[in-house]
């Protein structure tokens, strides 16, 4: 058995893998060190890039000095 823990991963309907945060962060950090460009970076892990590039997105978002928990897009109204 190797060092490093394992760990089931969730998979919705879609069959699509639910990767719980920290996880997500440990690979964001990884890809920050490696240097290499994002969609070579995305390959590497098996993944696709626009869903590495969306976890970026969210990532710098949340750590967004304007983020607050729970916080909701604005609501546009039409007028009357």
């Amino acid at each position: 058995m190797n060092s490093k823990t394992e760990q089931v991963l969730k998979v919705d309907e879609a069959g699509r893998v639910r990767t719980p945060s920290e996880s997500r962060d440990a690979v964001l950090d990884e890809f920050e060190r490696s240097g290499m460009p994002r969609t070579q970076f995305a390959a590497r892990l098996g993944g696709k890039y626009p869903t590495f590039a969306s976890c970026e997105k969210q990532r710098k978002q949340r750590d967004s000095p304007e983020w607050q928990p729970g916080a909701s897009s604005p609501e546009w109204t039409a007028a009357t």
